[in-house]
């Protein structure tokens, strides 16, 4: 009898850690961001500054800075998650929180695909410039999700970053400064926070 109570208790004791258990970030989600944050954030500000004039590029360089930004994300994304693939979290609320984000990044891919399609059938260049309104909306959603869950000011400041930049690129128009402003939007809200979750992942994590 003393022997079932005590796996009785170790069952619920399981069972309670699957549902409260670490809320330690993922250090690989963390590692995504910083890295793809940071490709988008350098690959943006090049391109300020070559459609500015401040630095004359050839077309293939123009060219090969997009393709190259890209390649590194998708790249790393396809890395880790093949890593990856078996280590997820084990809570409710940490699969929550990462599927948010795994669920931003499809639908970014997505608008890809329809914003694309438009500014070819349209031959202007204006509705692919909506996609990084909408797309900053999305994130700023994502990171809301994520403070809700986690509970962290700075994750809140970081949704906020998001909506305000996104309402900040409307406003501004067409016209160079949107690349600046989606540059450090990409360094400011998704690298760096990247690096954050990183930091605050456990070393274990990051060595698995």
């Amino acid at each position: 009898m003393t022997d079932k109570l005590a796996d009785a208790r170790a069952d619920l004791a399981f069972m309670r850690g699957l549902a409260t258990g670490d809320e330690t970030p993922s250090h690989s989600l963390g590692l995504v961001l910083f890295i793809c944050g940071g490709l988008y954030a350098v690959q943006t500000f090049i391109q300020y500054l070559s459609f500015g004039g401040h630095v004359d590029l050839p077309p293939l360089a123009d060219l090969a800075v997009v393709v190259i930004a890209n390649a590194g994300v998708l790249g790393t994304i396809i890395t880790v998650t093949m890593r990856d693939w078996s280590k997820g979290p084990k809570t409710l609320s940490g699969r929550a929180y990462e599927a948010a984000f795994i669920a931003a990044g499809l639908i970014n891919l997505c608008l890809v695909v329809i914003f694309g399609l438009m500014s070819y059938r349209t031959g202007s260049a204006e509705p692919w410039l909506l996609h990084a309104e909408v797309v900053f909306a999305l994130f700023g959603g994502t990171w809301f999700i994520a403070f809700r869950l986690r509970r962290r000011l700075w994750q809140g400041a970081v949704s906020l970053g998001w909506f305000a930049a996104a309402i900040l690129l409307a406003v501004n128009g067409v016209n160079n400064r949107f690349l600046l402003i989606t540059s450090l939007a990409l360094l400011l809200l998704m690298s760096l926070p990247g690096y954050l979750l990183m930091r605050a992942a456990r070393p274990t994590q990051a060595e698995a």
